[in-house]
């Protein structure tokens, strides 16, 4: 009996010390799971405001703020573009006696720079060649002025457009009475078989033989500081000569024939029109724009 008590105190004692675990449910386990802790939460962060940093420059650009472009059609119009004037053309000198001679309906005798030198006609008829032009019959056919309209002892230049049905013997389209001989005469030479402009002594010719029925823009200039007569054909210098002593002369300016030897001569076969007449020397560049 008192066996049986010691052995219930000793399981008694036992189970106190083991935390109140019986070990008579079963055998115990060679070791318990061991129980992992949780991590423990976060702190939470609180932000602070930056304090603005004053009093030092910043070393970076500012960054380019980009704007979209409208699309086409939209947005702002466009500033309009003024264009540039366009410049006038120089003016060249001005003729003291030009005759269009029925060109663009023209009359044949009305002088178109200030009316001064009309032309009275003889036996000329109006063509149609050339926009419109003074047909000469090549026998009696003229038209002059009354009075002079060159001072032929000077500088002067002849320009016509002329048109040679023949070339049987001399033929002037344009020149100015003296007291016995043409002071000048812008014409075709037989003699010479060549376009001529020529003055009492002297005379510069063609390179070539002028073709017939055949339009040709002659120019005659005398020049006296360049002491030259100048022959331009089609605006090319074709003939120089050198100048002699001018003759002065006060009769009428004549389109249509020459004077020699105290009378009408050289009557012009063919067709005149645009004859201009200056009291200077024109150059090159100016016979050119004519």
């Amino acid at each position: 009996m008192l066996v049986v008590v010691v052995v219930l105190l000793a399981v008694l004692i036992s189970t106190v010390n083991s935390g109140g675990k019986s070990t008579a449910a079963g055998p115990t386990p060679s070791h318990e799971p061991s129980t992992i802790a949780p991590a423990p939460a976060p702190k939470a962060t609180v932000a602070r405001p930056l304090t603005p940093v004053t009093g030092i420059a910043s070393t970076h650009p500012p960054t380019a703020t980009h704007k979209p472009k409208p699309a086409p059609g939209k947005g702002a119009p466009s500033p309009a573009i003024a264009k540039p004037k366009p410049k006038p053309k120089p003016q060249g000198p001005s003729p003291v006696g030009s005759w269009r001679l029925g060109a663009g309906g023209s009359s044949l005798t009305a002088d178109t720079t200030d009316g001064a030198h009309a032309l009275t006609s003889s036996h000329v008829t109006k063509g149609t060649g050339h926009g419109g032009c003074a047909v000469f019959n090549g026998t009696n056919s003229e038209a002059t002025t009354a009075g002079s309209v060159l001072n032929t002892a000077g500088d002067f230049t002849v320009s016509a457009w002329v048109y040679l049905t023949k070339n049987t013997g001399f033929a002037t389209a344009v020149s100015q009475d003296g007291t016995t001989d043409s002071g000048f005469y812008l014409q075709y030479s037989s003699q010479d078989q060549r376009w001529a402009f020529a003055v009492p002594g002297g005379r510069a010719l063609s390179s070539g033989p002028p073709p017939l029925n055949t339009w040709v823009h002659l120019v005659g200039v005398v020049s006296t500081y360049a002491k030259q007569l100048r022959l331009v054909v089609n605006g090319e210098v074709e003939g120089i000569t050198a100048l002699p002593k001018l003759t002065s002369t006060t009769g009428d300016l004549v389109i249509g024939r020459g004077q020699w030897n105290g009378g009408p001569m050289d009557w012009f076969p063919g067709a005149v029109n645009d004859v201009e007449v200056f009291n200077r020397a024109l150059t090159d560049s100016q016979v050119r724009a004519l």
